[in-house]
């Protein structure tokens, strides 16, 4: 009932789509390789007819795209253009398996009625081949053609007979698509494309894409093109967003192995030009971008995220806190303290062992910038002696305030 209601309010509001996709957009739908298709390998109605799909090496039968709203097909078929309109009668189908069992289909999506209406069917008994019907209706779209869902485009050469053959353009509006249940954002599937004599829309047996011999019909898995999605890895980006923006791999929701997924890099990439989806450490600092984001809280765009003059990298393996300058709060930055010569833990409190701690001796000269009274390059607090006077600060202290 719900897909019955669905349906009949797509039939008050067809959808319109106002460009179709540029040549460059469009992908090949593949079995292994770009799909070709002999002409005039159909099984009945034979010679150059709209029923008859064809391709090559050079002209691919199907192509694919998609966008926020529709999903694209556009078939080559082997078709005088002077013979249009389309007779009244025939069907082009799209059988969609989404199951992961490649021996029957699920549902199916069809130009039916000479371009009258895009028809939903659901293959309710099983049915095995092309030529199965699929007996439930469960959704129409009234005049894709001139709501410009749906166009014949003469593409101005022969390649395959000798008439010039012409591209059948389709685009499915997603909302049709998921609200039939034909798939939904996140299904993976496969698609045969096949054709049919008769308008009702719900079977094909004329010719199927891929399959070339003379029956025209092949079984289901021969014309199954490899697996598409909308956005099957979950990551939040749609197959050609991944495919022609990112370069990232549509069927991996965390493409460079990262431990954060693709979406999220993107989305970060957005805002602050970084991280990068292709490269699991974007700012070289020996962390994997999602351990800093979901681990460490460090910023996977800066090798140094809090500022103290240490990589990230290297405070995680002295145990110290890479998002805090002074990890163990006694007023000396850590990179201050991880320099001192006589320790490097950054947490103890009297790093040079005189018995005036760190805090004492760095607090009381840092802003006269008097750090190292005997310039041996060893600031104060990390000399035991800080004036070279033989005598350790600790003993120094109660005469000599500054042990200078």
């Amino acid at each position: 009932m719900l897909r019955t209601l669905v349906s009949a309010s797509l039939l008050l509001l067809p959808s319109v789509v106002l460009a179709w996709p540029a040549t460059s957009e469009w992908d090949p739908l593949t079995i292994g390789t770009d799909i070709t298709d002999d002409a005039e390998d159909q099984a009945s109605s034979a010679g150059e007819n709209a029923w008859d799909i064809v391709g090559n090496a050079s002209n691919p039968a199907v192509n694919w795209y998609l966008d926020a709203d529709y999903l694209y097909f556009k078939v080559l078929l082997n078709q005088d253009p002077s013979e249009l309109p389309v007779p009244n009668s025939g069907s082009w189908g799209f059988l969609f398996e989404s199951d992961g069992d490649d021996t029957t289909f699920e549902t199916l999506a069809s130009l039916s009625n000479s371009g009258a209406y895009f028809t939903f069917f659901e293959n309710t008994d099983g049915g095995t081949g092309p030529d199965e019907t699929a007996e439930n209706s469960i959704g129409v779209v009234s005049s894709p053609i001139s709501t410009g869902l749906a166009e014949f485009d003469n593409i101005g050469f022969t390649a395959f007979g000798s008439s010039s053959e012409v591209y059948l353009n389709l685009a499915f509006p997603l909302t049709d698509l998921y609200g039939n249940g034909v798939i939904d954002e996140n299904t993976t599937f496969q698609v045969c494309v096949a054709t049919s004599a008769n308008s009702t829309g719900n079977a094909f047996e004329v010719d199927t894409a891929g399959p070339n011999n003379s029956s025209g019909i092949g079984d289901l898995p021969s014309c199954l093109a490899d697996p598409i999605s909308v956005d099957g890895d979950f990551d939040g980006l749609t197959w050609f967003e991944e495919v022609d923006e990112w370069g990232t791999d549509p069927t991996l929701s965390d493409s460079d192995f990262d431990n954060l997924d693709d979406g999220d890099e993107v989305e970060l990439q957005d805002i602050t030009g970084c991280p990068d989806p292709l490269d699991d450490d974007s700012d070289g600092d020996g962390l994997l971008d999602g351990d800093e984001v979901y681990t460490h809280g460090t910023d996977p765009c800066n090798t140094d995220s809090d500022g103290d003059g240490l990589d990230d990298s290297d405070e995680l393996d002295l145990g110290l806190d890479p998002t805090e300058q002074d990890s163990d709060g006694d007023g000396i930055d850590d990179y201050d303290e991880v320099n001192c010569e006589q320790g490097s833990d950054g947490t103890a409190d009297d790093r040079d062992g005189d018995g005036i701690s760190d805090s004492t001796e760095y607090q009381e000269h840092k802003a006269d910038d008097w750090n190292d009274y005997d310039d041996d390059g060893h600031p104060n607090w990390c000399d035991t002696d800080s004036d070279d006077d033989g005598l350790d600060d600790g003993d120094d202290y109660g005469e000599d305030l500054h042990c200078d």
